[in-house]
């Protein structure tokens, strides 16, 4: 097992995920460059269920389960970030599994901001540029209604270098209506079949004779 040696950032984490009181608050914690916690709301169900497509979607196209989501970053300022969804190299995986609590530094090659109602286009720009000088390679950023918008350290690109086949939209709805056509097909299906054996079907009610 290797030694990792903990900066204070990385101390104070750990000092906040071991907070017996911290641990059961519901909300999203993050702490900035000072080691103070921040608070937010957690995620509602449109988030986790983009960012649950996100981490399928890459790693589908990559082959390989080493996206996660809710992964924290030291970053470059000593502030500790959520990232939503993050790519992984193998060397990161190997860390966390050795110590799960870790807040990465460098920051993993794809890191991933879905954005959330309370969010303002500043707060966006502000993790963005921590994520880029932190070490990572892509940052995406999912707006609410789907669209990925990619970025490098230059700047907004058109399309991911790191995985050019990933879409440009998230689409949570697709799923949700398959699912329903399924269970009305289901349905209409079991209407047809024929009464099982040691089953008695009811017949309806005939209409009442008129007066």
């Amino acid at each position: 097992m290797s030694v990792v040696h903990l900066s204070r950032a990385a101390r104070r984490w750990q000092e906040i995920v071991n907070d017996p009181e911290l641990s059961q608050r519901p909300e999203r914690i993050e702490i900035d460059a000072r080691g103070q916690v921040i608070m937010a709301p957690p995620p509602d169900f449109i988030h986790r269920s983009q960012a649950k497509e996100i981490q399928a979607q890459l790693d589908r196209l990559f082959g390989q389960a080493r996206a996660f989501t809710e992964q924290p970053i030291e970053t470059a300022i000593g502030a500790v970030k959520i990232a939503d969804v993050v790519w992984l190299t193998r060397e990161q995986c190997q860390l966390l599994l050795e110590d799960p609590n870790l807040p990465l530094q460098p920051a993993p090659p794809i890191c991933v901001e879905i954005v959330s109602p309370s969010n303002t286009v500043a707060q966006m720009e502000e993790k963005r540029a921590l994520y880029f000088a932190t070490g990572a390679k892509e940052v995406w950023i999912c707006e609410r209604d789907g669209i990925v918008r990619f970025f490098d350290s230059r700047g907004e690109i058109a399309h991911s270098h790191l995985v050019p086949e990933f879409p440009k939209v998230i689409s949570i709805q697709r799923p949700l209506a398959e699912e329903r056509q399924v269970g009305a097909g289901r349905i209409r299906s079991e209407a047809k079949l024929p009464p099982q054996p040691g089953t008695t079907r009811i017949p309806p009610e005939p209409p009442s004779p008129e007066r």
